[in-house]
């Protein structure tokens, strides 16, 4: 997970951890973020947007890109279908209910498995 925020990640975090997943690491910044997919080969990466330093998470999905690491940004700024397609699944708005973030998981499985995503949630877009 890639967030800056302390108590929004330990928030997504109990989501993963309740829906039956391992989180891998979190980062707050670009560098630590693809030192810690490089090391861990997570199956997802959930990102956030605006990051510690003036980092970008769209810059943090181009980079997990080559590795194989689909991404899903959470963010109060989600980019618009033309800057996200091709770097991210989709985006969850912040604020979000905790539930749509397992909801995003199951989504980015589907898609990520060549099926179809299903039910898009409220406060969710896909690219």
């Amino acid at each position: 997970m890639i967030e800056d925020e302390a108590i929004v990640a330990m928030l997504i975090g109990d989501v993963i951890e309740c829906i039956g997943h391992v989180v891998a690491g979190i980062a707050d910044t670009m560098a630590d973020a693809i030192q810690l997919a490089s090391s861990e080969q997570p199956d997802l990466a959930l990102c956030d947007i605006k990051l510690l330093g003036g980092d970008s998470g769209l810059d943090v999905a181009a980079a997990l890109k080559p590795m194989n690491i689909p991404c899903i940004f959470i963010s109060g700024n989600c980019p618009a279908p033309e800057v996200g397609q091709g770097l991210a699944i989709g985006c969850v708005v912040k604020p979000f209910r905790p539930g749509a973030v397992g909801d995003a998981i199951r989504i980015a499985a589907r898609v990520k498995a060549g099926q179809p995503p299903g039910a898009i949630p409220v406060g969710m877009m896909l690219y």
